[in-house]
């Protein structure tokens, strides 16, 4: 028999059942329940202060098959008086410290918080199929932790609202030199699970998402919404999003907050709608990256990357709509990988700024298509190149296409007809052999460069006035 618990408790801590009600501020909520089929409902309302779990008295259900809802409504109206779920001593992925717990299969768990200043501090569920939804409504709002480990698990985190964060609290600095659960944020180990973050609004951060489905047969899908600007984080610096080395550390910089972190077989797909937002995604093993993004000066660093020996593949679609716009994507295969990459990159608008990497060893291959319909892009003020190509000058500036390895076919396509597109600049490099170019631009004065080791083919082909080209095999 499914047995039902609606609670909400004083600040002495006295246990109230009965019907749903509201209640004035500084509650504090611990329950425990233990079996199958169990449901619980926490209420709290007032103008802050109201605590539902801790590290101390945490929140936990033990079974199959339960539910509990938290909804937390208050108004910061006295500064400060913010909610909290799963209070802690410390941010972190402890099981010390799981101040909302969940043991069991098809476990659900439904936070929701309205007003300024709440946090979820520590949410954790243990087993199978289970789910975990939080939606924040408000300012200055945070999600420090929420973890959970096997199947068929699924999180979606929802916040609306400005300066929100998902990982570390906005009130005490963690370190982030760590790459592992020592940090705060969003951690699904397992196969087969989903995670979902939606953001409205302006100045949110995200500084940790990641899954881990190695081991298991089916992989993890994650998905990202941002409507707003200046989300993600401040800036990754210049060039590439902060990538100008563009060596297998670039992402590092950019990643070290704002960052979707997959290790397996998993899936991510990014929606970016707005000005000035900056995330990094890092996917280690077989991995697959579909990314819009719509608006002006936005950052994206991406990096992929095939473990010794695996037989995997990695694809990057990214779709940029807008002006001011910088992505870096370094694609890697390590030694003994017998893999492919591929990346398909499409620009529709003036002065973006592009950088791409596809390094492979072994009998690993890459394939790499730009289109690009605009103007002044990658151009840095048309300080670059000029006069064949600056004499076939080569360095990683913006716009630098490079390929390491054999068997590599690199496809570059600037302009449309009835859309032609000026004062374009493209670095194109080839390293080993039996690689091919392949180039069409359409439009004014634009340049190109391409270097290319040996056996290799390049075909180009520039319609309009003043383009140049230096070609180097």
């Amino acid at each position: 028999m499914k047995k039902s618990l609606k609670a909400t408790l004083l600040s002495a801590s006295i246990l109230a059942l009965g019907a749903s009600i509201a209640f004035a501020d500084d509650n504090d909520a611990f329950t425990l329940q233990s079996g199958q089929d169990n449901t619980g409902l926490v209420l709290q309302s007032g103008v802050g202060s109201n605590v539902a779990g801790s590290s101390d008295h945490a929140i936990t259900q033990d079974g199959d098959d339960n539910t509990l809802r938290i909804e937390q409504i208050a108004d910061d109206i006295r500064g400060g008086r913010q909610n909290f779920v799963g209070a802690g001593s410390v941010d972190a992925v402890d099981n010390d410290y799981a101040g909302f717990l969940q043991q069991g299969d098809d476990n659900t768990a439904t936070i929701r918080q309205d007003g300024d200043r709440n946090r979820v501090f520590q949410l954790k569920q243990i087993g199978n199929d289970n789910g975990a939804t939080v939606s924040q409504t408000g300012s200055f709002n945070g999600v420090t932790s929420i973890s959970q480990s096997s199947d068929g698990n699924s999180v979606s985190v929802t916040q609306t609202g400005s300066q929100n964060l998902v990982g570390r609290s906005q009130y005490r600095a963690l370190p982030r030199s760590s790459q592992n659960e020592t940090e705060s944020g969003i951690y699904q180990n397992g196969g087969n699970n989903t995670l979902t973050i939606s953001t409205v609004g302006d100045r949110n951060r995200t500084y940790v998402a990641a899954q881990n489905s190695t081991g298991f047969a089916v992989g993890n899908q994650a998905s990202l919404e941002i409507l707003g600007s200046d989300n993600g984080q401040t800036g990754f610096g210049t060039g590439f999003a902060a990538g100008l080395g563009m060596d297998s550390r670039f992402v590092v910089a950019g990643l070290e907050r704002s960052v979707v972190r997959q290790t397996g077989s998993n899936g991510l797909d990014v929606t970016i709608n707005g000005n000035d937002n900056a995330y990094g995604f890092i996917q280690t093993g077989t991995a697959g990256l579909t990314a819009s993004v719509t608006g002006s000066d936005n950052q994206l660093a991406v990096g992929q990357n095939i473990g010794i020996g695996q037989a995997l593949r990695d694809d990057a679609i990214v779709t940029i709509t807008g002006s001011g716009n910088d992505v870096g994507l370094n694609q890697t295969t390590n030694s003994g990988a017998s893999a492919r990459v591929s990346a398909d990159i499409d620009i529709d608008g003036s002065n973006n700024r592009l950088g791409i990497t596809q390094t492979q060893n072994g009998n690993a291959t890459s394939s790499l298509v730009v289109s690009l319909v605009g103007s002044g892009n990658n151009a840095t003020s048309l300080g670059g190149f000029t006069g064949d190509a600056g004499s076939i000058f080569f360095n990683r500036t913006p716009g630098y296409l490079e390929q390491g390895g054999s068997n590599n076919t690199m496809e570059l396509k600037v302009g449309a007809v009835g859309s032609p597109s000026d004062n374009n600049l493209f670095s194109m490099r080839q390293s080993s052999s039996n690689n091919t170019i392949n180039g069409t631009i359409m439009g004014s004065n634009n340049q190109a460069v391409v270097s290319q080791s040996g056996g290799d083919m390049a075909t180009f082909t520039q319609n309009g006035s003043f383009n140049n080209i230096g070609v180097r095999q």
